[in-house]
């Protein structure tokens, strides 16, 4: 009987042992979720600070009046300058209504590949994440 009761003890302590391991693990991905999501944030505030937005007023300031390099007389937002010198300068180079819209699309085209292809490996990214948390979790 003593053996017996011995034994048992040797298995609880090996069943705690294995319990603590896990635990363990599972406060190490908790940790690592907590460092993700701090760095998540500070992502998000670091473009909200670009952007001169905040996270608490959601609210965009009044965006500044720039002038078109092409033409002075040409003022607008400056958040609508990229797009309009594109146009503007097409224009100066004589290329008709029709053929500017070809280049402009041919330009969104490019832009909404290469967001894509940024979405793409963003989300790649973190299904990775979360697949090695998850793996770890199950050990």
């Amino acid at each position: 009987m003593a053996a017996t009761a011995a034994a048992e003890e040797e298995e609880e302590a090996a069943a705690n042992i294995e319990y603590s391991k896990r635990l363990q693990s599972r406060l190490e991905c908790v940790s690592e979720l907590a460092r993700f999501t701090q760095h998540c944030t500070q992502a998000v505030e670091g473009v909200l600070d670009a952007l001169g937005w905040s996270a608490e007023t959601h609210e965009r300031p009044p965006d500044p009046i720039a002038t078109c390099p092409f033409d002075a007389n040409h003022r607008l937002p400056k958040s609508s300058l990229e797009k309009h010198v594109a146009s503007c300068r097409l224009r100066k180079l004589e290329y008709s209504k029709e053929e500017e819209v070809g280049v402009m699309y041919f330009f969104l085209l490019i832009m909404y590949i290469s967001l894509i292809c940024n979405c793409f490996y963003l989300i790649s990214l973190k299904v990775f994440f979360h697949l090695s948390v998850f793996a770890r979790w199950l050990d």
